[in-house]
């Protein structure tokens, strides 16, 4: 359990201090909790990002849904996965949303 909880600990503290995507980041890759996938994760950082000062985007969530829905709308490339977004992926898709 302390590893869950550190995992958790070290990155809300990268969100807070420097933004969703570095969070997304500590989380799929050195933060990395054995089967906590994006589709979870992302849920985490939404609502714990809801006062993230050094976020300019506030954390949104991506899982199979959106994924599916984003490209049934065009919004996304026609091989975008269902599941396990690279970090630049999520990237992309934070910033479409908050510029809409």
């Amino acid at each position: 359990m302390p590893v869950i909880t550190n995992s958790v600990l070290s990155a809300h503290c990268l969100l807070r201090e420097q933004g969703a995507v570095d969070a997304y980041r500590a989380f799929n890759n050195e933060q990395h909790i054995p089967y906590l996938r994006p589709a979870f994760f992302t849920k985490v950082l939404y609502f714990a990002g809801h006062e993230s000062a050094a976020a300019h985007h506030r954390p949104v969530i991506l899982d199979s849904v959106v994924s599916r829905a984003l490209r049934a709308a065009g919004a996304v490339e026609a091989g975008w996965p269902d599941s396990g977004w690279t970090t630049a992926q999520y990237g992309r898709y934070v910033a479409m949303v908050h510029s809409l």
